[in-house]
């Protein structure tokens, strides 16, 4: 199981950068095992815009532009 989330991990980083995104402790306002709730706005969250340009922009129809 270690291996895979170490693959995952790999595909998931931005191209060049040796480490995981990783969200500082400071920007958390609540964490348990059902969620990660931040401080900051979901526009100024690293995670929300790696997610947006690597996922979401990918599915077909989720784009600007799109009806």
């Amino acid at each position: 199981m270690g291996r895979w989330w170490g693959a995952v991990g790999r595909r998931l980083r931005l191209s060049g950068d040796a480490y995981p995104l990783r969200i500082p402790m400071d920007l958390v306002s609540r964490l348990d095992r059902t969620e990660v709730r931040l401080r900051v706005s979901s526009t100024e969250s690293p995670a929300d815009t790696w997610t947006r340009e690597h996922l979401i922009e990918r599915i077909p129809g989720s784009g600007e532009g799109s009806s």
